[in-house]
């Protein structure tokens, strides 16, 4: 009897252990920790310090998830403004460190709902090109390891800050499509 507990038990664990199961990411309200030199740049003298002069820390909302299994997590960062959040959704602009420097990989949009403990990216359990699935709720955005097939391929965010050379992007379909191959 002790034995087919313990094994219950431990198929228990097994299904509740991380990374098996969507995650909700909340942008925390001006989280800056050790990503300060790179968001002071992108908030405090960048384009966002151009288009709203009063905006500083307060007014992002920051996340991090190692979205790739690489072992460095990957920056999520939404900005309160008309700019960025046109009512609803907000942009949530996604970067990745590599070589020392953080480079823009993609975004995504998001519900805000005038709160800032709304403010959330989900990070479904399924990957694709080995990278986790996000979600807004109503629609994945899978990434494309491949981006040569692109016309409309960025080179830099609306910020400047240029795309990983690497290359890859996010592409959007409904919640439980397959994502597409590009």
């Amino acid at each position: 009897m002790r034995l087919i507990a313990a094994i219950c038990l431990l198929a228990l664990g097994l299904v509740t252990m991380p990374g098996t199961a969507a995650e909700h990411i909340v942008l925390k309200r001006g989280d800056v920790a050790a990503d300060f030199a790179f968001l002071d740049r992108l908030i405090r003298s960048g384009l966002v310090r151009k288009l709203y002069d009063d905006h500083d820390f307060d007014d992002a909302g920051i996340g991090r998830y190692d979205l790739d299994g690489d072992g460095q997590y990957e920056l999520l960062v939404g900005i309160a403004g008309n700019a960025f959040c046109h009512r609803e959704p907000c942009s949530v602009f996604l970067y990745r460190l590599w070589q020392g420097q953080w480079h823009w990989i993609g975004e995504m949009q998001v519900a805000y709902e005038s709160s800032w403990a709304n403010y959330e990216v989900i990070v479904e359990s399924q990957r694709h090109d080995g990278w986790r699935i996000l979600s807004d709720g109503e629609y994945w955005k899978c990434w494309i390891g491949r981006f040569h097939a692109r016309r409309d391929y960025q080179t830099k965010d609306q910020f400047g800050i240029p795309r990983h050379p690497e290359g890859g992007y996010f592409r959007r379909v409904k919640r439980g499509e397959p994502c597409p191959d590009d």
